[in-house]
């Protein structure tokens, strides 16, 4: 034990020598360059579009509605191959906008809709992030890509927005595709130009434009240099008069674009102006810490009348927001990390990055694979088993002629510097060749990915498992970092986490609450549980279990949330999953607690310790009936005190466990802070023989 003790406290002086290290000198090996600062490293690109909200309604045929699908395909590859390929956003945009203005199907360039005249007035504009520089057009009637047409504007001039004809004379000066006016004509959208001008004889309402007139086009992308671009082309309103210019050739209205991210929206301009939307997005996020989901929402939710439209976001980390509240929106996205779908209405059609959620009452071994290393906290020289076990796995998934990369995620709380130093210290130990990287919360989405595809081994520290997720999978959607976790474990690789890192594994989570809370102590609310990181579907996962007690609200969560299966981890416990084979084992000195149950509170539910090396068949533990279990039998009950102090009492609940299995026939107790816990020996075996029942003094009844 000392030797040992002697080794982790050189292994923990050694690691500090190398952060300090790491801090004064920063190898390259470990070096996370920001972007911007000679980093050669490429971000992620990514792209979103639209062709309009409110173009089609759901009472058109499905044909009408796969043409426009597939029209949106064609587009977003178009722009997708181009930024997988290195492409400048601001060019992607203007390509992918050329080719929706040349459909029909969109009300931009051919297909655009008809003045009350009879003719086309098309606007459109563009803008570069990283500049701000920028340049529209509007009322132009003989140029095949007003798009371009406004690129020019912005390359060429001292100005930025050019209408009618003097947009037409600076189009004289390029050589931009000139088209005669009736190019741009379709019966489609003669149609609708007569549709609208019967009702609005009828009503003899100017304001009147019918839902079918609202089309636009735009784009917006973040190249693999961090450049953010957006571009927005329309037709404008069916049976529009006077000249009327709409939202999308203004900058900040209908089209905007900076080193937060890049907007483009659709609907009706006027309100787009009035709120100058697209610029308060970008102020939003920039201003007040907002996702651009977020600012988006509120936005279009909370400023814009409902069915105005909807907009498309793309921040510098990659994200996308598609936010509409008309009733459907041309829209799609794609991304570096294989995401690609397109949509009307609610659903989408293409490859998603986040995986569909597995239900817990019938997981399959199928598509799993990795391990999970769920440890309980308490990191001293004990956890030799679990360090050594870790660095053993992440050996396994390296390259035979590569060292092991193993990446610490500080990301649960601000300050873990001494968990850390401790981790480190110990990995350094048991595998002295490895190389560690780091990872905080604030770094950005593409420096994390990067981080992580690279990755033998992930081991998440503890903290706040809340702010795990929300890093990583906010409101259980995986994001890229969460995409990137997945392919870690595809190719074999292997995630640890204590403590909040161990919390957030499953597909549910504790948030917060106590056993007393759960019981009806004091606080009525119950535990709290969310969704977790879904690394695993089979068990909800509860740390530092027996020195907080927490076997109450274990219990009481599998009651709420319908999990077949909780394991409690206690500080210096660890259990290994093995996703591939839907196993749990023991391995950590201090055995864990496995509890199997559904039922309501104060039923008796099976359990059994994991023990170092005990092994369970998850897989056909969670498909495999259920067994009930009487009342307590009527035997001499032994009672375990708990101590008058916490501390006095942190072995308390092993000690039940214990004595339970050490006296078959007999029940223990422990009452705890105005609840309690039972255990006994269940006469015809099972999990273990353990059996278990929780139960508050307050709510005694019918417990």
């Amino acid at each position: 034990m000392l030797a040992r003790y002697a080794r982790f406290i050189m292994g923990i002086m050694t690691a500090l020598a190398g952060v300090v290290s790491l801090a004064m000198t920063l190898p390259s090996e470990q070096a996370v360059p920001a972007a911007g600062e000679g980093s050669a490293v490429p971000h992620c690109w990514s792209i979103a579009i639209h062709g309009g909200s409110g173009t089609i309604g759901r009472e058109e045929s499905t044909e009408l509605r796969a043409e426009y699908l597939a029209a949106l395909s064609a587009a977003l590859k178009v722009g997708a191959d181009r930024l997988a390929s290195g492409g400048d956003a601001l060019e992607v945009c203007e390509a992918v906008v050329m080719v929706l203005e040349d459909d029909p199907h969109f009300n931009a360039g051919r297909g655009a809709a008809f003045t009350a005249a009879g003719t086309h007035e098309l606007d459109a504009s563009i803008m570069d992030g990283s500049s701000l520089r920028c340049g529209a057009v509007a009322g132009v009637r003989t140029v095949r890509h007003p798009v371009s047409l406004a690129r020019a504007v912005m390359e060429r001039l001292d100005h930025v927005l050019l209408v009618g004809d003097g947009a037409e004379a600076f189009a004289d000066t390029t050589t931009l595709e000139r088209v005669p006016n009736s190019f741009f004509s379709t019966e489609r959208r003669r149609r609708m130009l007569d549709d609208a001008l019967r009702e609005r004889a009828r009503k003899e309402s100017a304001a009147h434009t019918g839902a079918a007139g609202k089309g636009t086009v735009g784009c917006v992308a973040l190249d693999t240099h961090g450049h953010l671009a957006a571009a927005t082309s329309t037709g404008g309103l069916t049976a529009k008069r006077y000249g009327r210019v709409g939202d999308s050739p203004i900058i900040g209205a209908g089209n905007f674009a900076s080193s937060v991210c890049a907007v483009s929206c659709t609907g009706t301009g006027e309100q787009f102006i009035r709120h100058s939307v697209a610029r308060m997005i970008a102020a939003r996020m920039e201003l007040l810490g907002e996702s651009s989901v977020e600012a988006a929402r509120y936005l279009v939710g909370q400023t814009l009348n409902p069915d105005d439209g909807g907009v498309i976001v793309v921040d510098a980390q990659g994200r996308v927001a598609l936010v509409y509240s008309s009733e459907g929106m041309n829209r799609g996205a794609a991304d570096c990390h294989g995401r690609f779908e397109v949509g009307v209405f609610e659903e989408c059609a293409g490859v998603r990055t986040a995986a569909a959620p597995r239900a817990a009452s019938a997981p399959t071994r199928t598509g799993l694979n990795g391990t999970l290393l769920c440890i309980g906290g308490g990191l001293d020289e004990k956890n030799e088993p679990v360090l050594r076990r870790f660095c053993e796995l992440a050996s396994s998934a390296a390259a035979a002629t590569v060292q092991p990369r193993i990446l610490i995620a500080t990301a649960a709380s601000g300050d873990q510097d001494g968990e850390c130093l401790n981790i480190v210290g110990g990995i350094k130990s048991f595998c002295p060749g490895v190389v560690i990287d780091t990872m905080t919360r604030e770094l950005p989405t593409d420096e994390s990915v990067r981080l992580i595809d690279a990755a033998d081994g992930i081991f998440f520290t503890g903290g706040d498992q809340k702010r795990i997720t929300q890093r990583y999978r906010p409101e259980g959607i995986d994001t890229p970092e969460c995409a990137a976790l997945r392919r870690l474990l595809a190719r074999g690789g292997v995630i640890a986490g204590t403590s909040a890192g161990d919390a957030m594994m499953g597909e549910t989570m504790f948030l917060t609450g106590s056993s007393a809370e759960a019981l009806g102590v004091g606080s009525k609310t119950g535990p709290q549980v969310g969704p977790g990181m879904a690394l695993q579907p089979w068990v909800l996962t509860d740390s530092h279990f027996m020195e907080r007690h927490r076997i109450g609200r274990l219990i009481a969560a599998l009651s709420q949330s319908g999990t077949r299966i909780g394991i409690g981890v206690s500080e210096n416990g660890c259990v290994e999953f093995d996703l591939s084979q839907g196993t749990a084992r023991g391995i950590g000195v201090v055995p864990s607690l496995l509890v199997e149950g559904i039922g309501s509170v104060g039923d008796a539910v099976t359990a059994q310790l994991l023990q170092q090396g005990a092994v369970v068949d998850l897989v056909d533990r969670v498909r495999a009936p259920r067994r009930s279990f009487a009342a307590a039998p009527d035997t001499p009950r032994i009672a375990i005190d708990p101590g008058a102090s916490r501390a006095a009492s942190k072995g308390c609940e092993r000690a039940l466990y214990d004595t339970a299995l050490a006296n078959p026939g007999t029940v223990a107790r422990l009452d705890l802070d105005g609840w309690w816990v039972e255990a006994w020996v269940d006469g015809a075996g099972g999990s273990g023989g353990l059996c278990l029942r929780v139960g508050s003094f307050e709510a005694n009844q019918g417990l």
